[in-house]
């Protein structure tokens, strides 16, 4: 699947829409940046709600930013999609939410790259996902 990079404050960056779906039936759309330096996929708590995920009764679990910033996040589990006319990639995993103001979501190891591979053509403004093996329904 091929998505142009998108351009935010002049600079391109791997940002695409996604669809986050709850076991409880809900829907939001987000944009989220590709993020290989990134260990968990990261959505903003307010999604959380929307969701109907109720988050206090999950365990939080520390995460680390490369700027030495600290915060907690705590994982759910979600329905995920990337669409791309006339393909549509859909896959469960768990993300985790955490309780800060997000530019967009983050995509990242946890969530994401353990499903997908990746291959980033800055020259061309353009990024490929490929799914490795069969993403889990």
């Amino acid at each position: 699947m091929r998505f142009p990079t998108t351009v935010r404050e002049a600079i391109y960056r791997p940002i695409v829409m996604l669809d986050v779906a709850s076991p409880a039936g809900r829907f939001v759309n987000v944009d989220v940046l590709v993020d290989t330096g990134a260990d968990v996929s990261l959505l903003p708590n307010s999604m959380a709600s929307k969701l109907g995920i109720l988050l206090p009764a999950i365990p939080e679990f520390p995460i680390g930013s490369p700027i030495g910033s600290t915060t907690t996040y705590r994982l759910a589990e979600v329905c995920l999609e990337l669409r791309r006319p006339p393909e549509i990639l859909r896959w469960k995993t768990s993300v985790g939410f955490v309780d800060r103001k997000l530019p967009y979501a983050i995509l990242g190891t946890r969530g994401f790259f353990e499903f997908f591979r990746l291959n980033y053509d800055a020259s061309q403004q353009m990024f490929d996902l490929d799914p490795v093996g069969v993403l889990p329904q």
